[in-house]
């Protein structure tokens, strides 16, 4: 079962890496197959730009009791994670490429991200020169790797 699930993740980012690299050959840049690593990569920066669509949906959700009352602000999440991902692809793309792989190729078990550390950083350089999204970057201390990372967002007052 878990060697099906594996196979499973290998082709899904071998068709990434292959949309990917079809698309930077081209004028016109497409969004990435939003795989899980994708949107792990691209969490922090559509936790930002995506706050208001999603505070809104939420809203929705609490207080309508139909389901189907809440599809536009849906459909306004869905637009703004595309476009997140498509401008990540745009202007930061062998840095936003490299660490959502890095995320894919990291062992299933572990999850820690410790290896892909050197790409968020390089990612978040990027896109705080290119986009002005400014995170704050995990503090790893060698003395206590069994603690969880603090991942907070910096706001700018």
């Amino acid at each position: 079962r878990v060697e099906i699930h594996r196979n499973s993740l290998v082709e899904a980012r071998n068709l990434y890496l292959k949309y990917t690299m079809s698309s930077s050959s081209s004028a016109e840049v497409k969004a990435p197959l939003a795989t899980s690593s994708v949107l792990y990569a691209a969490s922090k920066y559509i936790g930002i730009k995506c706050r208001e669509q999603n505070l809104a949906f939420l809203e929705c959700k609490s207080s309508a009791p139909d389901p189907a009352k809440c599809l536009p602000q849906g459909a306004e999440i869905h637009s703004c994670v595309s476009e997140m991902l498509l401008t990540l692809t745009k202007v930061c793309p062998e840095q936003f490429t490299k660490y959502a792989k890095c995320i894919e190729d990291e062992p299933l078990e572990d999850y820690a991200f410790e290896e892909c550390r050197a790409h968020e950083k390089r990612l978040a350089k990027c896109t705080a020169k290119a986009l002005d999204i400014v995170t704050m970057q995990p503090k790893v201390d060698s003395t206590l790797k069994d603690q969880p990372e603090s991942d907070s967002i910096a706001v700018n007052n």
